[in-house]
């Protein structure tokens, strides 16, 4: 596959319009067009990944995070950025990233993690309201984070394992207020990553992201919203596989890998 096709695949799959602009999104390193035959999916582009994508001659990665993100002021090997570009562009392998486009886009990593909550309605809290993006996805949620409405109430003490299940962790920081010690939970705003910002834009009974600043958990709990907080890239990473079948569904002649070094930088112990 030329890499051009490569990218309109990518924007199939998360159109780059549905991005913050804040963001640095899209096609960030390409030495040249190439043919691509092998692709490496990723949360976090660090050495550790690229050197998978070296061993198993990759030619694009796919990095959820753009690993570029502020200018480069210059690219130096004692800079591990500057290290690692040199590596990139010097093997030819091509950098894409999506995430925020992919955060809003239907079916995304927002979706994803609200898959955790069965039978719920959602719909985007900071929709976007573009004419173009309503006629490609009618009728969806489209935006950044998702408000649900669950069909059934759900006490804390019953999401917290269905959480634990679908994001296969052990752990997870939880604020409840003390309305939701006796009472039940009808409504969740959620958003991947540091949603903190996002979730904290709506009313809810629980908000639930990867991070979020301390005196925002404090105010939450003060005005009856319970907070769960995962760890920044635990809302995220477990969305790959789920890339890694769009991707192969669109193109079938693509060898297509999720990283098997990419880890979240922090750890319990």
């Amino acid at each position: 596959m030329q890499s051009a096709t490569f990218l309109a695949v990518m924007h199939a799959v998360a159109p780059l319009e549905l991005a913050e602009t804040w963001d640095n999104v899209g096609l960030l390193i390409a030495a040249e067009p190439r043919e691509l035959r092998r692709v490496l999916l990723t949360i976090d582009l660090t050495e550790e990944v690229v050197e998978e994508g070296l061993e198993h001659q990759v030619d694009a990665i796919v990095a959820y995070h753009p690993p570029i993100f502020n200018g480069l002021k210059r690219i130096v090997s004692a800079d591990p950025l500057g290290r690692m570009v040199t590596r990139l562009i010097s093997s030819k392998m091509l950098v894409y990233s999506p995430h925020t486009a992919l955060d809003a886009v239907p079916g995304g990593v927002n979706d994803w993690l609200a898959t955790a909550f069965p039978n719920s309605s959602k719909r985007a809290i900071i929709p976007n309201e573009s004419p173009t993006i309503g006629t490609l996805f009618p009728d969806q949620a489209v935006g950044q984070g998702r408000v649900l409405s669950l069909q059934e109430a759900m006490h804390l003490d019953e999401i917290i394992p269905l959480l634990k299940q679908h994001l296969r962790l052990s752990h997870l920081r939880v604020s409840c207020a003390p309305v939701h010690r006796h009472s039940a939970i009808s409504s969740v705003a959620l958003c991947a990553g540091s949603g903190g910002p996002v979730v904290t834009s709506c009313e809810a009974d629980l908000y639930l992201t990867g991070e979020m600043r301390h005196h925002d958990v404090l105010a939450s709990k003060a005005k009856g919203t319970s907070v769960i907080l995962t760890d920044h890239t635990n809302t995220e990473r477990g969305y790959l596989p789920l890339l890694e079948e769009q991707i192969r569904r669109r193109c079938s002649d693509l060898d297509v890998r999720v990283s098997a070094r990419d880890h979240d930088p922090l750890s319990i112990v």
